[in-house]
């Protein structure tokens, strides 16, 4: 836990990549993203622009130390290319660890859902709606994922009393 911290501390925010199959459109294997927890910073994963993460790599790799330091590097209006943290990272294939992050469980109030706009989150009204869309679709996954796990537990439930009723019906026709 507290890696994540000082790396998002110092860099600007977790790093993550995007682990999908080269392929798969819109799939950039050397896109690098960060999940910031900072005030004033979208709390959305983000996508460095290319000249940020030509900053990054450049001081990183860099063999004498470098004149100016870029980090921390942070997201804002211009890292139009953002990912909820709230979606299933094996569906969005942004991740570091498939471990990293728990699945999504919503809340009363949970992020994109607002009617009020917030241009830090969300910097077009576009990708708003399209945030709000994706919560709702988040929600009713959820609520469907629910309905059909207590389903089977009651099933269960039912037939281990069936098994039991049986089973007294078996002791009681022995002598």
């Amino acid at each position: 836990m507290v890696g994540y911290w000082a790396e998002a501390e110092i860099l600007g925010g977790v790093v993550l990549l995007d682990r999908r199959d080269p392929e798969i459109p819109n799939a950039d294997p050397n896109a690098v993203y960060f999940h910031s927890c900072r005030k004033g910073v979208t709390y959305r994963i983000y996508q460095l622009l290319p000249e940020q993460r030509g900053a990054l790599l450049d001081f990183l790799l860099a063999e004498e130390t470098p004149y100016a330091c870029p980090l921390p590097i942070l997201g804002d209006a211009n890292n139009r290319v953002r990912v909820d943290p709230q979606e299933p990272i094996r569906e969005t294939g942004i991740y570091r660890d498939l471990w990293e992050r728990k699945d999504y469980v919503p809340t009363s109030r949970h992020a994109g859902t607002s009617c009020v706009r917030n241009e830090l989150d969300f910097p077009t009204p576009e990708d708003q709606r399209e945030g709000r869309h994706r919560a709702h679709l988040r929600n009713q996954n959820y609520q469907a994922a629910m309905r059909a796990r207590q389903a089977a537990q009651r099933a269960e439930r039912e037939g281990g009393l069936e098994e039991q009723h049986a089973e007294r019906e078996r002791g009681s026709e022995e002598p």
